[in-house]
This record gives C-alpha cells, sequence and structure tokens, in this order.
C-alpha cells in the first residue's frame, strides 16, 4: 500500500463514514503479514527505475512508481523522434498497461486489507465502525 488509492467516493464513504473502523489507512504500510493466508511466500515488488536515472529523467514525484522505468523508455523515445511521435506507441502502450496493472493490484491490496480488517473486528465482536454487536437473544 503506501500509495493513494483513493479513486472513486466510495472509498472517503467507506472511510469516513460507513465502515471507519475497517477501512485501510493509505498513507501507512499494511497492518497485516503480506503473506497471510497465502500457502507460499508473495513475491515482492521492486523498483526497476534508479532514484539516480528518475532525476536524470527529470521525473515527478507522482510518475516515480513501479512503472519509471518504461515512462523513461517511452519520453527518451520521444525526444529521439520529435515529431513524429507515433514511433513510439508500442513504448505508450507498456508504460499504459502496466500503470493499469500497477493500479488493479493496489486496488486489490486495498480490498485484501480492508477485508482483513473486517475480519479481525468481527473477531472481536465489533461492528466496521468499532462498536460492539448487538448480542443475539436466545428464545426458550
Amino acid at each position: 500500500m503506501g500509495n493513494i488509492a483513493y479513486s472513486s467516493w466510495g472509498q472517503y464513504w467507506e472511510a469516513f463514514v460507513y465502515e471507519r473502523k475497517a477501512a485501510p489507512d493509505v498513507m501507512r504500510d499494511p497492518t497485516f503479514d503480506p503473506n497471510f493466508g497465502f500457502a507460499e511466500p508473495r513475491k515482492e515488488r521492486v523498483m526497476v527505475a534508479t532514484e539516480a536515472e528518475m532525476e536524470a529523467a527529470n521525473l515527478t514525484l507522482a510518475e516515480r512508481d513501479f512503472c519509471a522505468h518504461l515512462l523513461i523508455d517511452w519520453k527518451k523515445c520521444m525526444r529521439s523522434n520529435f515529431p513524429c511521435y507515433w514511433r513510439c506507441y508500442d513504448q505508450k502502450h507498456h508504460y499504459h498497461e502496466c500503470e493499469a496493472h500497477d493500479s488493479t493490484l493496489r486496488y486489490k491490496e486495498y480490498e485484501r486489507e480492508r477485508r482483513l480488517k473486517l475480519r479481525w473486528l468481527e473477531v472481536r465482536g465489533l461492528d466496521p465502525n468499532g462498536n460492539p454487536l448487538p448480542q443475539k437473544k436466545v428464545h426458550a
């Protein structure tokens, strides 16, 4: 996590109204073990582009993500093929494909964290807002 995953009003509604205690804080690291629930350890994502390469390419902070190496290639291609940008279609396609995949992974991680928090609250007898669950009445 760590990246901002707010993309629609639904997540704001979850975080501030409907599920205050269960909604993950996107500005912090995950609270659960990333390998919890998996038989084998998950592969950790690594940055391909180094900080020096991103500095040299003048990437903004928003562009410095797991797809930065593809963005650097695309920008390099555009500089070398100016004004014939259509020659860089492949680099552009690979970059946008990587961004879509990265976004999907972040949404999946957000949802996994939210579901684990809901489960954690339910085990402790709390609702998604942190209030105690009503006791079930037993009719005799």
